[in-house]
C-alpha cells in the first residue's frame, strides 16, 4: 500500500503529456523569433478585420521579422499595429492586398511576383500569403531582384539571337540555290552499329550508310511542301536527287573539315556542260539530334551538323 500511495503521490506531481510548461514555451518562442530575424526572407503575421458579412477587410501587422521590415524607415515596433495599406506605398498596384483578401477568405494559398517601389526599396518580390485561422494571415516574401534582372538579361539575348536568325532565315529563303543543314552520323558510329549488328557474309551484303538527316532547308529545298514535316527526315526522303554517291561523299568529307573550310564538287557531262554545282562545309555547332536512336550501348549516334548549299541545272 506504501508503494502505491508513494507511486501516486509522485504521479500527481506530474504535467499532462499535453502540458509544457512556461519556461519551455519561452525558449521555443525565443528560438523561433531568433531563426525568423537571420533569415533573408521576409516573414510577417497579421491579423484578420472582417467586415459584417464575413469578409476580410482589413489587416494589421502584428509580428514580423528583421528582413520583413528592412525595407522600412522605420523600425518593427514603430510598424506594429499598421495597417497593410499604410505598409505599401501603392497597395492595390502590388496586387498584395487583393492576395491578402483571398487567402483569408477562400483558404488557399496566394503565390504572387510583384514590383515593389517605395523611398526605401524597390524591386522585385515573390510573396507567399497563407491563412493560420480566421484570424490570422501569415506573408513571406523573397527579393529576386537580381534573378529577375539575369533572366531578362537572357531574354534579351534570345530575342536578339532570334531575331539575327528570323533574318538570316529570311535571306536563305530569297536565294534561288538549295541549301539544307544536315546532321550526318559520325564515322565512328556507323562503325560500332557494324560490330554490334555485322553485316551478312554474302556477296550481297553492304556496308550500313550513315544516316544523313535533314535539320533545316530553305524555302528553294522545301518547294511547296511543308518544311515542318521534312525536318527530321533522311536527306534521301527529302530530296532523292541529292542523295547520290559524288555529293554524299562530299557531305561526309566535310564532317571532318575544321571550321571556315569549304568543299567543292561540280557535275558535268562528257561535253563539259555542267549538271550542278555542290558546296559543303561543317557547321559551327553541332547539329541537334531531333529522334536520337539509342545503340545497344545505351548511347546515341554522334552526329555532325554540315551545310551543303547546290545549285543545278534545269534538266
Amino acid at each position: 500500500m506504501t508503494q502505491v500511495s508513494a507511486a501516486a503521490t509522485r504521479d500527481s506531481h506530474r504535467l499532462p503529456a499535453s502540458e509544457v510548461s512556461v519556461s519551455e514555451v519561452s525558449a521555443s518562442e525565443r528560438t523561433l523569433r531568433a531563426a525568423l530575424d537571420v533569415s533573408p526572407d521576409g516573414f510577417a503575421v497579421h491579423l484578420v478585420h472582417r467586415d459584417a458579412q464575413g469578409h476580410a477587410a482589413g489587416f494589421s501587422l502584428e509580428s514580423i521579422n528583421t528582413a520583413g521590415a528592412a525595407p522600412h524607415s522605420a523600425g518593427a515596433g514603430d510598424l506594429l499595429g499598421r495597417d497593410l495599406t499604410e505598409l505599401l506605398p501603392d497597395p492595390e498596384g502590388t496586387g498584395i492586398p487583393e492576395a491578402f483578401r483571398l487567402a483569408a477568405d477562400t483558404g488557399i494559398v496566394q503565390k504572387l511576383r510583384t514590383s515593389y517601389d517605395s523611398d526605401d526599396w524597390s524591386g522585385t518580390m515573390d510573396l507567399l500569403v497563407a491563412r493560420v485561422d480566421a484570424d490570422r494571415i501569415v506573408a513571406t516574401w523573397r527579393d529576386v531582384t537580381d534573378q529577375v534582372r539575369s533572366e531578362q538579361v537572357l531574354i534579351d539575348a534570345y530575342t536578339q539571337a532570334q531575331a539575327a536568325w528570323d533574318c538570316l532565315y529570311g535571306v536563305l529563303d530569297a536565294v534561288e540555290d538549295t541549301v539544307l543543314l544536315l546532321a550526318v552520323e559520325a564515322a565512328e558510329a556507323v562503325e560500332a552499329a557494324e560490330a554490334v549488328e555485322p553485316a551478312a557474309s554474302d556477296d550481297t551484303a553492304t556496308a550500313r550508310p550513315a544516316r544523313t538527316v535533314v535539320q533545316y532547308l530553305n524555302a528553294a529545298a522545301a518547294g511547296a511542301r511543308d518544311r515542318n514535316t521534312l525536318i527530321g527526315r533522311d536527306l534521301a526522303d527529302v530530296r532523292p536527287d541529292l542523295d547520290t554517291d559524288h555529293v554524299l561523299d562530299l557531305v561526309r568529307a566535310a564532317v571532318s573539315d575544321r571550321p571556315g573550310c569549304v568543299r567543292h564538287l561540280v557535275l558535268s557531262h562528257a561535253d563539259g556542260t555542267v549538271l550542278g554545282s555542290y558546296s559543303a562545309s561543317p557547321a559551327p555547332t553541332a547539329a541537334p539530334v531531333p529522334h536520337a536512336v539509342h545503340t545497344d550501348g545505351g548511347t546515341a549516334p554522334r552526329r555532325r551538323g554540315v551545310v551543303l548549299v547546290a545549285k543545278q541545272t534545269q534538266q
